[in-house]
């Protein structure tokens, strides 16, 4: 949760700002979420360290010398090997890093700026505005209703099953964290 215009507001809901025109307004939300997310980064990283140390003895406790073998063996890879995602890896390099770096330089041309910053990357280049969602889980009930009466009826019923019976929990809260 962060607080926006004296309100605590989602972060879900916060990053739909960063679709809207305005480039300062997207600047603050940008800084606003990444201050949460610096706040955040060492409870995060001792996480991750101590997750990545379960997964090392996980590998080591039924004779895998890494966690990559045995979660590859795991997942039944046997049609690509670690050496083929290797090279995939160098061909996204050398094939698709300088198509996205043209697509970039587009987008700074289109939004007329000298250099792209982060909060540039969700807003439509061509000023088309964005569709704000619904921080309402009746109303996000509705839209999606709606939604999936176009795509298919049959699927639509499912869904109303749902609403029906209570099975959906959309309305957004706080998200509380804890140090560890």
């Amino acid at each position: 949760m962060g607080v926006w215009e004296g309100k605590e507001v989602p972060f879900s809901l916060l990053s739909s700002l960063l679709e809207q025109a305005d480039r300062e307004q997207r600047e603050q939300v940008w800084r606003l979420i990444s201050e949460r997310q610096r706040l955040d980064r060492e409870a995060l990283d001792t996480l991750w360290v101590k997750s990545i140390h379960v997964r090392q003895q996980m590998a080591r406790n039924v004779g895998y010398d890494n966690y990559r073998d045995y979660r590859w063996q795991q997942l039944l890879r046997f049609d690509y090997t670690p050496a083929d995602c290797q090279a995939f890896h160098a061909a996204v390099e050398q094939v698709v890093v300088p198509v996205a770096s043209q697509l970039w330089e587009k987008r700074r041309k289109f939004l007329g700026v000298d250099a792209l910053r982060p909060w540039d990357t969700e807003v439509d280049p061509r000023g088309n505005a964005s569709l704000l969602f619904s921080s309402d889980g009746r109303t996000l009930q509705q839209q999606c209703g709606a939604l999936f009466g176009c795509i298919d009826p049959h699927l639509a019923s499912y869904f109303e099953t749902m609403i029906q019976e209570r099975l959906l929990d959309l309305d957004t809260r706080p998200v509380i964290l804890t140090r560890i």
